[in-house]
């Protein structure tokens, strides 16, 4: 895991890390993407034990703001598979309805710019 793609870098780590983990814990990811919104967080289109929605966690430049960094800094070494379908677990116990989110960034865009592009997202990659 430490054979980044720099020119795919944001915020440090690129969705597919995080979708890796999610993937190891027995989730199929259909779409994940970094949100540009003032807060860091990325967003993934999961199907889990029959449920359809999004997970999410935030993103950033160190162990303290990103979630991955955070979890590869306590593994020893590169993390097991059994490592990331721990930490990718934590996050599908919440999984949020399509129109639940939507919502969240339909309220969002009238104060934040960026919560239209992921509206943007959803509409075109979030559909089964």
């Amino acid at each position: 895991m430490n054979d980044r793609d720099e020119s795919a870098l944001v915020g440090g780590l690129t969705d597919e890390w995080y979708a890796a983990a999610l993937s190891a814990a027995g989730a199929t990811v259909h779409a994940a993407v970094f949100t540009k919104d003032y807060q860091g967080v990325w967003l993934a289109f999961v199907t889990y034990k029959g449920e359809t929605g999004f997970v999410s966690g935030w993103f950033g430049s160190c162990s303290g703001c990103d979630d991955f960094y955070a979890f590869e800094y306590r593994c020893e070494g590169e993390p097991t598979q059994a490592e990331l379908a721990r930490f990718g677990s934590e996050y599908l116990d919440g999984i949020e309805g399509v129109d639940e989110v939507r919502k969240r960034y339909e309220e969002q865009s009238e104060w934040c710019m960026e919560a239209d592009e992921t509206l943007r997202w959803i509409k075109e990659n979030c559909t089964l």
